[in-house]
């Protein structure tokens, strides 16, 4: 194909121009490729960049940021030639830049009214009276404390700094105004942080000590206690607060109504089904993954005996063996959303219907449809309902199974959801029926909805 191509390019009219590569080991003389464009005379003028070499004629200050020969000047000093090549660079002010002319009176005098009143005469203030911008005024007030610090002059501090009672004052306004930030704020928040980093833990400590910069070992230990008072005080406020999680294991509420473990990830599934604005295919993910949940709590229910088995090699393993035979029994037609979860965990698993519905005017359950296996008297029934609200339809499918002549204590009502006047009702008149539920809400609405409940079960999981 590419030698035909090739042949149909040099037969075209226009041919384009090449010139042939000498014969070598990697281009033979038959080759169908041995063949390159020849560019035009003059068409295009790129020459080979320079090598680049020690000498540069171009400072590298002058250089383009993205200019190889920056990496290549770093390799190298400048020569004094270079040096002497490069232009003289001035320095201007600037047009807006004012000059300062500040005199040492006029410095002293705003020392003065620094240490007379400093919660007065801040810097803004100063700024304002001397006509001075603040980084200037900075500027001047820092130099002076470096050197005070340099020669450690206790004698030369701040007046406000020496007077102990008045330094105690400022400290007492500024504890005062965190401790009412504090209280504006919720009980929740525990502690103040603030106050570890409050100066009142060093009160006992001498003033004149602490800001000239040398300090007393007690101080230091009894500042390091105070300290970590505090943060232990914090740390003991979080453990109080932090609500532990549950254990991992199912919770009976009442005699044979069992609640699955309230972990981070079941809540996590609740809130994604009760959202309204969940779509229909969320909605039927995490609600399978809940009933797969249920199903598996209702197998371990289930009585077993103990056994030996044979494992490879010939040894010996103790296990358990279920009892008897199970079958699942769905509530048309939102029951029937659960039939998938029991077939995941049971194979082959037999499976009947009830179709019961509420009327809407009286609350009332009517059964309209029964197919059950036959032998469901001999085996354990798993009843499926995902909503449990008022007990009506779950009472009546339990009357129809103990009609069969399946025993009580062999019944266990798997549901997503319950009502507590619904597990009321429902226990009080079947007592020996397992209720298995993964969440009971607050309780039932004039038209006995569940609240807050999640909705229409069955009109969510099969309706678009």
């Amino acid at each position: 194909m590419i030698r035909l191509s090739i042949r149909r390019l040099h037969s075209t009219p226009k041919d384009i121009p090449y010139q042939a590569t000498p014969q070598g080991k990697f281009n033979p003389k038959r080759s169908a490729f041995n063949f390159k464009p020849k560019p035009i005379d003059g068409l295009v003028h790129n020459p080979p960049a320079a090598i680049l070499k020690p000498s540069m004629q171009t400072p590298y200050i002058f250089l383009p940021e993205n200019d190889p020969r920056r990496e290549l000047a770093k390799q190298y000093r400048l020569s004094e030639d270079v040096v002497a090549d490069m232009p003289v660079i001035r320095a201007f002010k600037a047009p807006h830049e004012r000059e300062y002319t500040v005199t040492k009176e006029v410095v002293d005098h705003i020392k003065q009214l620094r240490n007379e009143d400093p919660e007065r005469w801040n810097l803004k203030e100063l700024s304002k009276k001397f006509d001075i911008e603040l980084s200037k005024l900075v500027h001047f007030l820092k130099s002076d404390l470096q050197k005070q610090s340099k020669n450690q002059d206790v004698s030369g501090m701040p007046k406000y700094l020496l007077d102990r009672e008045k330094r105690r004052q400022i400290q007492n306004q500024r504890q005062n105004r965190r401790r009412n930030q504090n209280n504006d704020r919720p009980k929740s928040e525990g502690p103040k942080r603030e106050a570890i980093l409050d100066l009142n833990k060093y009160k006992d400590e001498e003033i004149r000590v602490r800001f000239v910069g040398g300090r007393q070992v007690t101080g230091i230990l009894k500042g390091y206690d105070q300290l970590m008072n505090l943060v232990l005080e914090d740390v003991k406020e979080q453990v109080r607060e932090v609500r532990f999680p549950e254990m991992s294991v199912p919770k009976e509420v009442n005699k044979n109504v069992i609640l699955l473990p309230q972990t981070n990830q079941l809540i996590g599934l609740y809130s994604i089904i009760r959202d309204q604005n969940t779509k229909r295919g969320d909605f039927v993910f995490y609600s399978d993954r809940i009933i797969r949940l249920l199903v598996e709590e209702g197998l371990n229910q289930l009585p077993v005996e103990e056994c030996t088995i044979e494992c490879h090699g010939g040894h010996e393993y103790k296990g358990a063996r279920f009892l008897g035979k199970i079958c699942g029994v769905s509530i048309v037609r939102a029951g029937e959303s659960m039939e998938m979860g029991l077939r995941d965990c049971c194979r082959s698993v037999r499976i009947g219907k009830i179709l019961i519905q509420r009327d809407e005017e009286t609350a009332l359950p009517k059964l309209f449809y029964e197919k059950l296996p036959e032998d469901i008297s001999e085996r354990y029934v798993f009843l499926l309902d995902p909503m449990l609200a008022t007990g009506g339809s779950a009472m009546m499918a339990v009357e129809v199974l103990l009609a069969r002549g399946v025993k009580m204590e062999r019944i266990f009502f798997l549901n997503l959801l319950a009502a507590p006047e619904g597990i009321q009702a429902f226990h009080e008149k079947y007592p020996d029926v397992t209720i298995i539920t993964g969440g009971i809400d607050e309780k039932l609405d004039d038209d006995k909805y569940i609240v807050p409940g999640l909705g229409d079960f069955g009109d969510r999981y099969y309706c678009i």
